[in-house]
């Protein structure tokens, strides 16, 4: 599987490495993609297991190979085992804002600090707020872009009957429905971004960048970047604005990050699985 890491012309590549981390995902951007972002930034190698061969073009394994390795993953003990997945070394494992902290432990830990607060308890918890406020705006959007609101049933449930655990909407289409949806999406996005902006201590640089917190990228900039991508998927129009146009601006400034946003194997990846109502075709970095 291959990663990213920069050759030195600002336009990067794509290599193996053995002993790189793994990070096991359906072949499309969903819920892994700020994990790549993230090791795309940092300039660290990334392996890849790619699910759902046969059904998604760019996926190197098989919806069988996920069924077993979860069953072997649930007989060593791991703990929610579920995809993404991300194993490094000794280190199992799921649910992806566990994977981004991580990440960001091991190799940055200033990417989950706020800047301009008064002490790092408080930065952190100030981080960790937003973050949490774009995991939940996140799956939501992702929900009714798959048709569905969030989950109704219970675990067991859904493996005896092997259905889904969300209720369908039976048009997600309509034309009221599409204007809501986007209303809501850039108020919450905007919402996010003056969150980060009324930080207790102003810091001197806070209008030097558009990112949430001022000058400086959070982890809470990689989820809010792709959440935006995903909202554009069924309101193109929250690009338009300009605070969110600055912060993707400044987003994909960043060191590492159009090379890897404009990469071959990145193009032809879709945000959301083809059974989606919206975000099944790939879009062009603006």
């Amino acid at each position: 599987a291959a990663s990213y890491s920069e050759d030195g012309s600002g336009k990067g590549t794509w290599e193996d490495s053995a002993t790189a981390p793994l990070l096991g995902y359906w072949a499309i951007r969903g819920l892994a993609e700020p994990i790549r972002m993230l090791h795309a930034f940092l300039g660290v190698p990334l392996r890849e297991d790619r699910y759902g061969s046969g059904f998604f073009p760019t996926a190197t394994k098989s919806f069988g190979e996920w069924q077993s390795l979860k069953r072997d993953m649930e007989a060593d003990g791991l703990a929610l085992p579920n995809l993404p997945y991300y194993i490094d070394g000794d280190v199992k494992l799921t649910e992806s804002v566990a994977i981004l902290r991580y990440i960001c432990e091991k190799y940055r830990p200033e990417l989950l600090e706020a800047d301009g607060f008064r002490t790092r308890l408080e930065a952190r918890a100030r981080h960790d707020q937003i973050l949490a406020y774009l995991v939940t705006c996140n799956n939501n959007l992702r929900s009714y872009q798959y048709g569905y609101i969030p989950q109704t049933r219970l675990r067991a449930e859904k493996e005896r009957d092997g259905k889904t655990g969300l209720l369908h909407l039976a048009d997600p289409w309509n034309q009221d429905t599409l204007d809501s949806m986007a209303r809501l999406s850039e108020e919450q996005i905007l919402e996010a971004l003056a969150a980060g902006e009324s930080r207790l201590l102003e810091s001197p640089d806070s209008d030097a960048s558009g990112f949430i917190f001022g000058a400086k990228p959070t982890a809470a900039d990689f989820l809010l970047y792709e959440h935006i991508e995903l909202a554009r998927c069924s309101a193109p129009q929250v690009a338009d604005h300009p605070r969110i146009r600055r912060f993707c601006e400044s987003f994909q400034d960043l060191p590492n990050m159009r090379a890897y946003l404009n990469a071959g194997n990145r193009r032809g990846v879709p945000i959301n699985a083809p059974i989606a109502n919206f975000g099944t075709e790939m879009m062009s970095v603006e």
